[in-house]
This record gives C-alpha cells, sequence and structure tokens, in this order.
C-alpha cells in the first residue's frame, strides 16, 4: 500500500488537546505544528510538537477553512463574516489583510 493508507495502519491515533466545540480547517505549518480553527467559538489555534493547544486569535468569523499561499502566508475563510483574510508569513496573527469580502 502507499500514501496515506500506509501511514494510517502503521501509526496509533492519538488526542492532542480537548476542549473544543467543532473543529476545522486542518492545516500543518513545514516546521511542524498544527493550525486549526474552532468555529462555533470563532477561536484560531496552533499545536507545537508536544506543546498544548495555543490560542493565536479569536474572533474568525467562523472560520473554516485554511491554506498558505506561495509567500507563506496564511489564508484563512471567515464563513460566519463571508470573506477571505490573509495573515502574515511572521506567525504572530496581530493584523490581517481582506482578500474577498461578500
Amino acid at each position: 500500500m502507499n500514501g496515506l493508507s500506509q501511514i494510517v495502519d502503521q501509526t496509533e491515533a492519538e488526542r492532542l488537546a480537548t476542549g473544543f466545540v467543532f473543529t476545522e480547517g486542518p492545516l500543518w505549518h513545514p516546521d511542524g505544528f498544527y493550525y486549526f480553527v474552532d468555529v462555533r467559538t470563532s477561536k484560531f489555534y496552533r499545536i507545537r510538537p508536544g506543546g498544548a493547544a495555543e490560542l493565536l486569535r479569536e474572533n474568525t468569523g467562523e472560520g473554516n477553512g485554511t491554506t498558505f499561499d506561495p509567500q507563506g502566508r496564511l489564508i484563512l475563510c471567515e464563513g460566519g463574516n463571508r470573506r477571505l483574510t490573509r495573515w502574515p508569513a511572521d506567525g504572530k496573527f496581530a493584523s490581517s489583510e481582506v482578500l474577498i469580502d461578500r
């Protein structure tokens, strides 16, 4: 077997964190950490290897999808706000740029 089935067959699932309502938008960073959004609470998190969930941003507008652009900036689909935002590649999430709005 190749691909994902090979990994799944050889790996045991591990719960990394709890206490969320409805998680979405999983995204692996090339440096080995994991981003995700809790849609219902509108919070954006990161988990570093061996670490706990770290809250990066609140009020995500019910964010529900994430990806990186070619420059490594994070793109977030804000479903409740009906817009697409881009966040700097520095990982600080202090400000964003609206790419598409309604």
